[in-house]
């Protein structure tokens, strides 16, 4: 009997959800596992195409230069930073929360993918649950005031659990379809702080009979490109510096 009744409160809870998403969303969906492998598979590709592409690159002697410098961020400090602001929650289509509650960063194959957990209730039935895996890379990465910062683009997401039946776990993935900009700003955003000094100022010296003229020695930075192998994201920074910049008589040390 009690079998029965909980077979009977799941059923309900699918049907009420089928409704709220509305029947026309209904789709033929694929097995978590088998949208897992299909992502994994996917990324893997890139990965060997993206080595191959830099393996050439680096024989050719593309990658090293006199002015690069390269910072090197493990995945350990970039999920430290990803899961920080964690938990972050979503309305989507006023009747639906999401709330992303873990982070997971892949700094491999030259490729930065980031996988993330989430958990979408409604609000019409908020004991019912289905969660979400999400997957994206990182993209236009940039510094920005002594950040390395990028953006999240989705290319990956399933229900891997849910409280609810199939139909239902089939139009949460469609929800998320249609409202996946609304989703993506939902994310964590990759902020790595990277502190690089503009200019290096030396002061004036003056010590009995040796003296020295004070200035500044402004360095041109910029991100050259950034590349994410063996577990670490590497910024490669262009930097150049000069011309000197003698300090006026008149200013202190």
């Amino acid at each position: 009997m009690l079998l029965v009744v909980d077979c009977l409160r799941r059923l309900r809870g699918a049907l009420t959800w089928t409704v709220l998403f509305g029947v026309s969303a209904c789709r033929v969906r694929e097995s978590p596992e088998d949208a897992r492998a299909k992502a994994q598979k996917r990324f893997l590709e890139a990965q060997v195409a993206s080595l191959q592409e830099l393996v050439a690159r680096a024989e050719r002697g593309e990658l090293a230069t006199v002015d690069r410098i390269a910072i090197g961020v493990q995945e350990s400090v970039a999920r430290e930073v990803l899961n920080g602001p964690l938990p972050l929650e979503q309305v989507i289509a006023g009747r639906f929360r999401i709330r992303v509650e873990h982070a997971e960063p892949l700094f491999r194959g030259n490729k930065a993918a980031l996988v993330f957990r989430a958990r979408l209730t409604s609000q019409d039935l908020p004991n019912h649950y289905a969660d979400i895996e999400l997957a994206g890379l990182l993209q236009d990465l940039k510094l920005v005031d002594g950040r390395l910062a990028g953006r999240v683009e989705l290319a990956h997401f399933t229900v891997s659990k849910a409280s609810v039946g199939p139909l239902a776990q089939g139009l949460v993935e469609n929800l998320i379809r249609t409202n996946l900009a609304i989703v993506e700003r939902v994310l964590p955003p990759f902020e790595v702080p990277v502190r690089l000094e503009q200019q290096l100022r030396i002061g004036r010296f003056d010590q009995g009979p040796v003296s020295a003229r004070g200035g500044e020695l402004p360095l041109t930075i910029q991100l050259g490109e950034v590349l994410a192998v063996n577990q670490r994201l590497w910024a490669l920074i262009d930097a150049k510096a000069g011309p000197w910049k003698p300090a006026d008589a008149g200013t202190a040390p």
